[in-house]
């Protein structure tokens, strides 16, 4: 009878590195052609041979997918040391160990695994997985006193819904609380470090458009296929903190629910050039539960407000504006009460996405000396890093034409909030909406002649009047 033998396989470079790390999150790959799919299941195979009785589980999006990619190379490496049940998809060692395979499509397959226990999770491909659902796969690596490692390993390309938390953490090496640096380690495969690639693949690679090449050939985690603002460029969008022009016109704007407040200041100089310069962003915490409510995202945002600031207006997302069945008042009204008075942005999504692109528009121009440099009307101050992180990692919705997806939705907040302005403070002409677009100078006379003193602006109660402003 045929085992599994380890020796009889030769493994390149990158892949030893992967066989031999140790860390408790171990993520290989970066490129496409670096022999992912491979290692991961040798490593699997190793792991079950090496450990009786370990309860490894191999994780793709869908079962197609996983059975497709995995199944058949399994049953070639393991030979006679396991059998395969299709029906409990899974491989039974004889010396008691199991190769499960799983799928996480929908909230039921979830669940479903949220409530088992592995030593060893794979996730393959783990940028098509949300950062809640890798959090929930992470939690079924557990299993009592013994010598088994409880590892997570993953595999990945740059692009997807889950790229943003993987660059996070294994490329930029950013950790939230509770990370541990030592914990993670970050393997980077190229197709040139695979021999089994032919030079014919390699050129098909040198042949792709630049932006997908820079991504699958040479594992480049800032050329996103898929990302949504081409045009946002960190080089040129991103600044060190400025002083900002005297009698720069003021602006805030934000997303707002009880999962999340994203809000930013933004100036306008006399040229047009439009400078995000605060952030407030703040969101559920995994141990409260909830976010701010009203009262409190009210009073966190006065409170990074400088007492001269003066800001010309603020706009919210119109859902502000449903009023509730228990209180018989707007969220819009319970803002103004607690402080913060606001109008209605234009939620007209593809408008409002062509709007904030005009302002994205990148442009040649010289810098003081002559010298021929890249431009463009906002700049971001590197002060405001979740605008800056979600902006170069939402990606395009793949079921609505020019449309930003909404999943995974963390990713969403920031950007909304900056297309509500861009909306509302049109580059150059104005855009077109379905029934209104915005006059902040029509705006400006209405508060005048209201005379409201609240902050802000300049004065009285505020009225049904002054909250429906703007439509």
């Amino acid at each position: 009878m045929s085992e599994f033998d380890p020796n009889r396989y030769d493994v390149h470079d990158k892949q030893v590195l992967f066989m031999q790390a140790i860390a408790m999150f171990v993520c290989y790959g970066g490129a496409r052609g670096g022999g992912k799919s491979w290692a991961l299941d040798f490593k699997c195979c190793c792991l079950a041979m090496a450990y009786p009785g370990i309860q490894i589980i191999l994780i793709r999006k869908t079962l197609k997918e996983c059975k497709k990619n995995h199944v058949p190379l399994l049953k070639q490496m393991i030979k006679d040391s396991a059998r395969w049940s299709e029906t409990d998809l899974a491989f039974y060692w004889k010396n008691g160990s199991t190769i499960q395979l799983g799928y996480c499509d929908t909230a039921e397959d979830l669940n479903h695994l949220q409530g088992q226990t592995y030593q060893i999770v794979c996730i393959d491909e783990a940028t098509q997985f949300t950062y809640e659902e890798f959090t929930i796969l992470c939690a079924i690596s557990r299993g009592g006193e013994n010598n088994w490692p409880k590892r997570i390993y993953l595999t990945c390309n740059p692009g997807g819904v889950g790229h943003a938390w993987v660059k996070r953490i294994f490329i930029d090496k950013q950790y939230a609380e509770g990370e541990r640096p030592q914990d993670y380690i970050f393997i980077q495969a190229l197709a040139t470090d695979n021999p089994s690639n032919g030079n014919d693949y390699i050129h098909k690679l040198d042949l792709l458009p630049d932006d997908k090449k820079s991504g699958w050939r040479y594992g480049n985690w800032d050329a996103v296929t898929g990302n949504f603002f081409n045009e946002w460029n960190d080089k040129v969008h991103v600044i060190l903190p400025v002083q900002i022009p005297e009698n720069s016109r003021r602006y805030f704007v934000m997303d707002y629910g009880l999962d999340m407040l994203a809000g930013y200041w933004i100036a306008v100089d006399y040229t047009g050039t439009a400078y995000v310069y605060r952030e407030i962003y703040q969101g559920n915490d995994a141990k409260e539960g909830t976010g701010l409510i009203i009262s409190d995202a009210a009073k966190a945002i006065l409170a990074m407000e400088d007492r001269n600031e003066n800001v010309f207006v603020r706009i919210a997302p119109p859902d502000l504006w449903s009023t509730s069945k228990s209180s018989g008042k707007t969220q819009a009204e319970e803002f103004a009460q607690s402080g913060l008075s606001i109008v209605k942005a234009d939620n007209s999504r593809i408008d409002g996405w062509m709007a904030l692109r005009e302002w994205l528009k990148v442009y040649k121009t010289k810098d003081k000396n002559g010298n021929p440099i890249l431009s463009s009307r906002l700049k971001v101050f590197s002060t405001c890093p979740n605008l800056i992180r979600t902006m170069s990692s939402i990606q395009y919705d793949t079921k609505k034409n020019n449309d930003a997806a909404k999943i995974p939705h963390e990713l969403s907040h920031a950007p909304d909030a900056l297309r509500y302005w861009a909306i509302s403070r049109p580059f150059g002409s104005t855009v077109a909406t379905k029934d209104r677009h915005f006059d902040f100078e029509d705006m400006q006379e209405e508060y005048e002649r209201q005379k409201s003193p609240m902050r802000g602006y300049i004065g009285g109660e505020v009225t049904s009047s002054y909250l429906n402003y703007g439509g």
